[in-house]
């Protein structure tokens, strides 16, 4: 997967006070493709921040999702018996 999935109301906040769409791109989940506006976007996630390619999904709500390119830069401790996701500072 991409950089980042935006949910319903995230998408909807960034298309009305912050950027526009620039281009369109289908994602696929499991051979479904979701059609999605993008966006060039700067995040700050773990004291960082990254210029990333944001997909907006034109229908459903998938809510909001890390991609592969953001969470390759972050360090995360899985604590699955607390029930916790931790972010280790490097």
């Amino acid at each position: 997967m991409g950089a980042i999935v935006l949910s319903r109301s995230l998408s909807d906040f960034i298309l009305d006070r912050v950027v526009k769409a620039e281009g369109f791109e289908e994602l696929d989940a499991a051979g479904i493709g979701i059609p999605c506006d993008t966006s060039i976007l700067q995040i700050y996630v773990g004291g960082g921040w990254f210029k990333v390619r944001a997909h907006l999904p034109r229908m459903g709500d998938l809510g909001t999702i890390l991609g592969r390119r953001v969470l390759n830069k972050l360090t995360l401790c899985l604590r699955g018996s607390q029930g916790r996701i931790l972010l280790a500072k490097s």
